[in-house]
């Protein structure tokens, strides 16, 4: 790729652009970018966290029903409770991750920029100001679910150990 000089790049911005509200453009292209990463990012926990939920409910189903101990070694008792409630967390964290948002930002709203009668560069400033702001909200709430999905994947963990533990206490 061909690098450009200095003078080239400046020169490729039209000249009704100010540099000020050139920089401006810039921080509104960045900050569009975000709040889309951030939505894949949000997506992305949702498909793995209810594909973990599926993965648990394989587990607890197969030592259950499948028999991974025999109707002569059922599970004991405290073990299959446990499974339980590690269902019920599992689920509960999955659940966390899958909610409905209340308030994400997406994107700014193009109601409020084409009612601006305001020069190019303060709609950008304030778009991006606005985008800025939703972009800390949404990455407290995106942080939450992490935390959630990874509390689910340990949990899974758990609930695998737990099963293989009880089969080697029925036997």
């Amino acid at each position: 790729m061909k690098q450009m000089s200095p003078s080239t790049q400046t020169a490729s911005i039209p000249p009704s652009q100010t540099s000020d509200e050139a920089r401006k453009k810039l921080a509104y292209d960045a900050a569009v970018q975000r709040l889309i990463d951030q939505k894949a990012t949000l997506n992305f926990f949702r498909e793995r966290s209810a594909g973990l939920f599926a993965v648990a409910s394989l587990i607890a189903s197969i030592s259950s029903t499948a028999g991974l101990t025999g109707e002569k070694n059922p599970l004991p008792l405290p073990v299959s409770i446990a499974l339980m409630a590690l269902m019920a967390l599992i689920g509960l964290c999955a659940t966390f991750v899958l909610w409905p948002l209340k308030h994400w930002g997406y994107s700014p709203r193009a109601d409020a920029i084409l009612a601006a009668n305001k020069p190019l560069a303060d709609i950008y400033e304030e778009a991006t100001n606005g985008m800025s702001a939703a972009i800390t909200e949404n990455d407290r709430k995106l942080n939450f679910r992490v935390r959630m999905y990874r509390l689910a994947g340990l949990l899974t963990l758990c609930e695998t150990l737990t099963v293989v533990a009880g089969a080697a206490a029925s036997t």
